[in-house]
């Protein structure tokens, strides 16, 4: 039956570096990407692929006189 079903037990929360601002903000964003993907929504990568290959051609571009 569908209305048997447990709740996932919640994972034990990890222990970062207070004074490493990396480390926070890795955690923060990889816990919101989490929360996005769990609520329905895909990954989509195509803003960053764009603005990866926008800044190769502009620091490629003169190498090669385009």
């Amino acid at each position: 039956m569908q209305g048997d079903e447990e709740p996932p037990e919640p994972s034990k929360p990890q222990k970062i570096d207070l004074d490493d601002a990396n480390a926070i903000k890795h955690k923060l964003d990889s816990t919101a990407c989490e929360v996005v993907l769990d609520a329905g929504y895909i990954e989509d990568h195509l803003i960053s692929n764009v603005k990866i290959v926008l800044g190769a051609t502009a620091r490629l571009g003169p190498t090669f006189h385009l």
